[in-house]
């Protein structure tokens, strides 16, 4: 790839190949707009940040016969093995809003218009596999954020508006695979607006208490943060 799109909180390990760039410089660059995806807003809310970080190829290649491997935090490989949709115990919707008042002021964005503060709602068992759609009603993009688990994107589609207006989700439109660079292990995925984003998580290692929440911080301190409850 030569480029890879990530919004806050996400994370991606990248294998950078130098190869024929001897003596040259390199720079990671980022053109992303903010905010994302670009709002009619033409001031923007923070100086632009396009250089991030410098590559100066000089120093010589040591040679090694040891095949390159590539390893999780803790020196564990980590394998992948893709989920099935067919496996999936359970979907839950999870309807992403904000309501303004008479002067265009946000009044809080929720989850299925309920705060962190509101009962808990969703209850899952350990071991199993779960579908979680996130509907995005907003005119943001919210990187979306589960604690405790890894999951994986199955696809992205849109909605018809007109139907969520009657209270049916009903998705229209081409149904997106997920990026190559989102097509491995995930704790966060970017759902743009007007759009569904599927994904498949399986509850593992821990019950207890846990929140999923969007990761832009004035979204997630504005209310749209949710708890959800792993039980034997």
């Amino acid at each position: 790839m030569q480029s890879i799109l990530l919004g806050p909180a996400e994370r991606a390990d990248l294998l950078v190949d130098f190869t024929g760039l001897d003596n040259q410089t390199v720079t990671m660059m980022n053109n992303a707009p903010a905010p994302y995806p670009g709002w009619a807003s033409m001031a923007m809310n923070a100086p632009r940040m396009d250089e991030l970080m410098q590559f100066r190829v000089i120093l010589p290649r040591k040679p090694s016969k040891a095949p390159l491997k590539v390893f999780s935090v803790g020196s564990s490989p980590l394998p992948f093995a893709k989920y099935s949709e067919k496996d999936a115990i359970k979907t839950r919707d999870f309807v992403l809003v904000e309501h303004m008042d008479e002067h265009g002021r946000s009044l809080g964005v929720k989850i299925n218009e309920r705060g962190y503060d509101d009962p808990v709602t969703e209850i899952v068992k350990i071991g199993t596999l779960e579908k979680w759609r996130f509907i995005n009603t907003t005119e943001d993009a919210h990187p979306m954020h589960l604690h405790l688990v890894q999951f994986q994107v199955l696809h992205r589609q849109g909605f018809d508006y007109m139907q969520f207006a009657k209270g049916n989700i009903q998705p229209v439109g081409l149904v997106r695979p997920p990026s190559s660079g989102e097509s491995g292990w995930k704790d966060t995925a970017i759902v743009t607006p007007n759009e569904i984003l599927s994904i498949l998580v399986k509850f593992e290692g821990y019950t207890g208490k846990f929140v999923f929440h969007c990761h832009m911080l004035e979204h997630e301190d504005n209310d749209m943060m949710r708890p959800f409850v792993v039980t034997t």
